[in-house]
């Protein structure tokens, strides 16, 4: 069997496992360095993140486009951003699971600022914030878990969809040229 020399005819070299495991392990150092110093209080530190996890992704897909040497469509370059998404998102969940429980407290300083939060907003009588207190005490494992997946997946959709329009793509034909 001939091997093909046409990019438009070869299997496509996929890089979203690489690109996918670097940059969930970025975000795994930079969240540990965020809680070990202090600094998970502060607004700016979620777009840092954020920044991380785009650039991941606009790497991939630059990388993508590159080894197939641009003959991919958005949709591939898509579905390579959004796989490596997947896998930065089961790293995430590990990360949270792993961080409870490697700081227990976290648990109660995030409770704290909970209850903080809600005395400052004055929108809850003391009862209520207290069975609201209860109910995410109870839950605190789950609602991170839930949190991580759902944010990540959302803005890796965002994300990946960004990056699939940076990425450098030849015009494909839509029938092949003989």
């Amino acid at each position: 069997m001939q091997p093909v020399n046409d990019p438009m005819l070869r299997p496509l070299v996929q890089t979203h496992k690489t690109y996918g495991l670097i940059t969930g392990l970025v975000i795994i150092v930079l969240s540990a360095v965020v809680y070990v110093t202090n600094l998970s209080e502060e607004s700016w530190i979620k777009y840092l993140l954020y920044a991380v996890f785009l650039g991941g992704l606009i790497l991939n897909a630059m990388a993508f486009s590159k080894a197939n040497e641009g003959a991919v469509t958005f949709g591939q370059v898509f579905s390579s951003g959004f796989k490596a998404t997947a896998i930065v998102t089961i790293l995430a969940v590990a990360w949270v699971i792993l961080s409870i429980n490697i700081f227990p407290e976290m648990k109660d300083k995030a409770l704290e600022i909970a209850r903080m939060q809600m005395e400052k907003d004055g929108t809850m009588d003391p009862d209520m914030m207290e069975k609201a207190l209860t109910m995410t005490r109870n839950n605190f494992t789950t609602f991170l878990v839930m949190g991580a997946v759902f944010g990540y997946l959302i803005m890796g959709l965002i994300f990946s969809l960004l990056a699939a329009a940076v990425a450098p793509k030849n015009k494909r034909p839509l029938t092949p040229v003989v």
